[in-house]
């Protein structure tokens, strides 16, 4: 693959313009939206008992689990998690995540289920006996031979030897490991205590000796943080060797029109490419393209497969239908269960939306930078240029997409506005 183009600060600067002009992304989008929740006023409501009947029995291929727990709430997260909670309390949720597992492998098929991706919240702020027993439960209920990924999310600051043994005595293969940045003095200031750097650096090493596929987060858009400060992380990471590099951007940078974030991310590309990784996504490096340090659940949620979210908070897209569970609060007091407001029937129109979104945000196509156009059909029985003309035109005489009869990819400048994209098309900001 070539080197990334970097973009001139000029042009980036009137393509924010002409994209602002065209539809704004609001405060209300950047800074409440659910994350990884996808609706709008055109999809339809739909009754528990109703989604229940539809879906039961629905063959799953991906599983998140959502672990609640943070010691504190950094100053930019906007997932849903809670603080403080003592070590009784987790016990707790351990038990009904339990007795929601069993449930759940009694009600959906599980025999093609391809990844299991465990996030939050910080997995390993379970204490290690709890983890260990956490994931048991998960691997006594959905473990199978079509499983291609066991992945699990940790936090530096609570995560040790005993941690990364407990992880991969128990199958997982893939780590991502959350740094956001190696300077401490920004950490502190956006309320992430007790991460020291030098301790980092140890945890990521001892990874990729016992695991064959370690990513690592960076975070852009943080109090303090500079533009130097973002290059030394970006240094930081590629001396540790990592399978791949994630860099994720605030999400209320984007009310102000964000155009500090996306210059981050203009310069991360154009760094990790010029030293040897390659662009799996619109915001990952990775060091094999499609290979080597992929992450699974992105390329089956990228093609709209049958996700099913467990745990607090956690989202849900089968069949069509999307959903949230209960939040953490409502979780650890009652048990398990849907949120029945969160319940919709997406439109026909909405999920080609996604899938062209997601086809431009996650390769999962080894030569292509987007949609394979007949991967679309097949699915849909229409193509996107039918059903998105007038978007298409915008986003090709912005030159943030290229298009040809097998394929639309998205251009190196429209790398940096998926975002703004992802706005367009769906109506839904992430």
């Amino acid at each position: 693959m070539n080197p990334f183009r970097k973009i001139g600060k000029i042009e980036l600067e009137k393509t924010d313009e002409v994209l602002s002009r065209e539809k704004p992304i609001t405060d209300t989008q950047t800074r409440y939206g659910n994350s990884y929740y996808y609706g709008s006023s055109e999809d339809s409501s739909v009754s528990r008992e109703s989604l229940m009947r539809k879906i039961e029995g629905t063959e799953i291929k991906e599983l998140y689990v959502h672990v609640p727990f943070c010691e504190r709430r950094c100053l930019y997260c906007t997932y849903s998690l809670v603080t403080g909670q003592d070590e009784a309390t987790r016990e707790r949720y351990v038990d009904e995540f339990s007795s929601e597992a069993e449930d759940v492998a009694n009600r959906f098929n599980f025999e093609g289920l391809r990844t299991v991706h465990v996030g939050g919240g910080t997995p390993n702020r379970l204490t290690n006996p709890q983890l260990d027993k956490f994931l048991g439960i998960i691997n006594s209920n959905f473990d199978g031979e079509s499983l291609v990924e066991k992945a699990i999310e940790i936090t530096p600051s609570e995560a040790n030897e005993g941690t990364l043994q407990i992880i991969r005595r128990n199958g997982f293969n893939r780590v991502s490991i959350g740094i956001q940045t190696f300077n401490q003095e920004i950490n502190e200031l956006n309320g992430r205590l007790n991460q020291d750097s030098n301790d980092v650096r140890t945890l990521v090493r001892s990874a990729r000796e016992l695991y064959p596929n370690v990513s690592v987060d960076l975070l852009a858009g943080q109090r303090g943080q500079t533009q130097r400060i973002l290059e030394d992380d970006y240094k930081s990471a590629l001396d540790l060797d990592p399978n791949s590099i994630y860099l994720y951007q605030i999400r209320q940078g984007f009310k102000n029109r964000g155009v500090e974030e996306i210059e981050a991310l203009n310069e991360f590309l154009s760094f990790f490419t010029q030293h040897g990784y390659e662009i799996v996504s619109h915001n990952q490096v990775i060091k094999k393209r499609n290979s080597d340090g992929y992450c699974e659940q992105r390329d089956g949620r990228a093609k709209l497969e049958n996700l099913l979210g467990l745990g607090p908070s956690a989202n849900s897209e089968i069949e069509g239908f999307a959903f949230t569970n209960l939040t953490p609060s409502k979780y650890l007091k009652f048990g398990r269960g849907i949120d029945e407001e969160t319940i919709r029937l997406k439109t026909q129109r909405n999920q080609k939306a996604l899938r062209l979104l997601r086809a431009l945000r996650y390769f999962t196509d080894p030569s292509i930078n987007g949609l394979n156009i007949e991967s679309y059909r097949e699915k849909f029985g229409s193509y996107p240029a039918e059903d998105f003309k007038d978007q298409l035109n915008v986003l090709r005489q912005n030159t943030l997409v290229t298009i040809d009869p097998t394929r639309i990819q998205i251009t190196d400048k429209g790398m940096l506005f998926t975002q703004w994209i992802d706005n367009y098309l769906t109506g839904h900001y992430k």
